[in-house]
């Protein structure tokens, strides 16, 4: 689902408040305020808007499960980054452990 239901306030502004909460206080954040969000258009439908906080709810959980992926997706990068970024290391430590021994040794023989 896209778009925002129920009329274009957000839209007309030309940014959303979770745009400013994320950038204030990150992803987190954002989701904690769809869940929220979510909550809060499932107990009134029925006496307020009916299905359109319904559909409301809807659009709300499809933007948590973005969230949700996005997050997921970004913490395993920096895992997988982090594992090469140790990997590179250990290779330069190896390689530099290597040079040493071949200085150590030439520095012997012309001893």
């Amino acid at each position: 689902m896209t778009g925002q239901i129920g009329g274009t306030h957000y839209e007309d502004v030309g940014i959303d408040p979770l745009t400013i909460i994320r950038a204030w206080r990150g992803t987190k954040a954002v989701e904690h305020v769809l869940l929220c969000k979510i909550l809060k258009y499932l107990c009134r439908y029925e006496k307020k808007n009916g299905v359109e906080d319904i559909r409301k709810a809807e659009h709300c959980m499809d933007m948590l499960l973005t969230e949700v992926l996005l997050s997921t997706r970004a913490a395993e990068l920096d895992a997988m980054f982090a594992k090469e970024a140790r990997i590179a290391a250990e290779g330069f430590r190896a390689e530099e452990e290597a040079f040493q021994a071949l200085e150590a040794r030439l520095a012997a023989k012309e001893e």
